[in-house]
């Protein structure tokens, strides 16, 4: 099966809503969605196969840059700004010219901002957009809509190092799913819950417990708290919480993060003494400097309030030189909301779009992917 493919650059939050904001002043009406917006480097068609690109990839090492956003153009019915370089480096040109032959001649880096309606003639955005990631995309149009999903990213090397990273425990460093669906079976059982699409516990990977219950469920608040102690009961004493795998490359990822000199730590809205165990369990404790979860009678706990408690305890403060590392939309908007750079990981349970969506600074698609952000 024949895929269609190209090689974008992508930016961090601050550059995209720098985007959004062009694109409107330049009179675009409808923008295309937040996950989607990149700047494409080099349009590959279709192709039998994408694994020698992948390969390919894999050998590109580069430092985060910086590149402007210029003059309005269309391509057929798309409307895009043009890219330059920024400053002296010419990282972009350079970037560019190792995909020289992949794409057609006259191919020039720029970012598709709509595909309804025309931008103003000769607009110019005149913006400055931070680079984080090459990515390979493959490129489909269904039900009227066009996705893009990533097949490989290399992460770009940030200008400063990070001060501290903090990561979610479930879907981050451990694929907890199955001790998670089947403590909520036991607790809707137990509430004499039934008839639900079994599809639907899902949705329940991430986001606070109570709150999925009430949303998912459709469950009043005394309900909803008692399906929480339920599945608590069931989670922490029957050893759903044992029943999980550390994703594949975590221990090498930390052992290397830990050894490079950044200090780690877990921000999880599980409750910490749970966190904790589960991380002791799979010897993930040894890398961390501090666990920031909910206390064990807490309904709720606040993203941002778990991110800003870890950050305290190991006494540095909350700006773009820490990175939040979570898997769900949930775990990028408390990193913003605390003041910190966000990345979010496309093997978890929320998804590359998600994330994107979300905010997140960088998407990393594996875990050793991350490693290139520091070591």
């Amino acid at each position: 099966m024949r895929v269609r493919l190209f090689i974008a650059l992508e930016f961090d939050r601050i550059s995209r809503e720098k985007i959004l904001r062009a694109a409107r002043d330049a009179g675009a009406e409808r923008v295309v969605p937040a996950e989607n917006l990149h700047a494409t480097l080099a349009f590959l068609g279709e192709r039998e196969s994408a694994d020698d690109l992948i390969r390919a990839m894999g050998a590109i090492s580069a430092d985060a840059f910086d590149v402007k956003l210029g003059k309005s153009v269309s391509f057929g019915s798309a409307e895009a700004f043009l890219l330059s370089d920024s400053g002296e480096t010419l990282a972009l040109k350079r970037l560019t010219d190792a995909f020289t032959g992949l794409s057609s001649a006259d191919f020039v880096p720029h970012v598709t901002v709509t595909r309804k309606g025309r931008l103003k003639k000769g607009f110019t955005a005149s913006e400055t957009l931070h680079a984080t990631a090459v990515t390979l995309f493959k490129s489909e149009f269904t039900d009227s809509k066009r996705i893009y999903t990533p097949l490989k990213s290399v992460l770009l090397k940030p200008k400063k190092d990070f001060r501290a990273m903090l990561f979610d425990l479930d879907g981050t460093l451990t694929n907890s799913a199955p001790g998670i669906k089947r403590s909520l079976r036991y607790a809707l059982d137990k509430l004499g819950v039934t008839g639900y699409d079994p599809a639907v516990l899902d949705k329940f990977l991430g986001p606070p417990l109570i709150w999925s219950f009430k949303t998912y469920m459709g469950l009043d608040d005394d309900t909803a708290a008692e399906g929480l102690r339920l599945y608590r009961h069931d989670y922490n004493e029957r050893g759903g919480k044992y029943d999980a795998e550390v994703y594949e490359g975590i221990p090498k990822l930390l052992a290397a993060l830990r050894d490079s000199g950044v200090p780690l730590g877990v921000a999880t809205v599980k409750p910490e003494s749970t966190a904790k165990e589960v991380l002791e369990h799979f010897d993930l404790m040894k890398y961390f400097e501090t666990v920031s979860g909910g206390a064990p009678e807490e309904i709720k706990a606040e993203k941002k309030e778990m991110i800003l408690r870890a950050l305290e305890r190991i006494d540095i403060s909350a700006d773009d030189s820490v990175l939040m590392i979570g898997d769900r939309v949930f775990d990028i908007e408390g990193g913003i909301a605390a003041g910190v750079k966000t990345l979010g990981v496309g093997y978890g349970f929320g998804g590359a779009a998600e994330l994107r969506t979300a905010g997140a600074d960088y998407i990393a698609l594996t875990a050793a992917d991350i490693r290139g952000l520091v070591v």
